[in-house]
């Protein structure tokens, strides 16, 4: 992932914009922003923001195995 600056702007269909929605969810849940989390010492900075993509990457699989559906053998190999 590239770095995320507050004021971006990308296609809302995007994969790349839904990542950074859910980072942006994940930072509002933690009780800050990404313009906050700027100010935040360097090490805390990264600590939160490992966490905040991990959390991305999680949801992002959500959303894709809910595409695939329940069946799709790419879904149902990894909930059996």
């Amino acid at each position: 992932m590239g770095p995320i600056s507050a004021g971006s702007h990308h296609d809302p269909h995007s994969a790349t914009s839904l990542e950074h929605l859910f980072i942006e969810e994940y930072l509002h849940e933690m009780g800050t922003s990404l313009r906050e989390a700027h100010s935040l010492p360097h090490d805390e900075y990264h600590r939160l923001m490992c966490k905040a993509v991990t959390y991305a990457a999680l949801r992002l699989a959500e959303v894709e195995a809910h595409k695939l559906g329940p069946h799709h053998p790419r879904v149902s190999d990894h909930f059996h």
